[in-house]
């Protein structure tokens, strides 16, 4: 079974690089990804697009 994967982490995280993020992405090929912007390595989740974003990857969960 192949299982969709989202990552959203901060834009201003000192803990993922974009290289890695990058490389995350190439091993996976069906990872969801997006910084949201503003944020530290763990988003606050505050602003209604990343919040949409969510809702609508839980939405495709089996």
């Amino acid at each position: 079974m192949s299982i969709s994967k989202t990552i959203r982490p901060g834009a201003n995280s000192d803990i993922l690089s974009p290289e890695v993020f990058d490389e995350m992405a190439r091993r996976a090929p069906r990872l969801e990804r997006a910084w949201v912007e503003g944020q530290g390595h763990a988003p606050l989740l505050l602003d209604q697009p990343t919040i949409s974003r969510i809702a609508d990857f839980v939405r495709q969960c089996p």
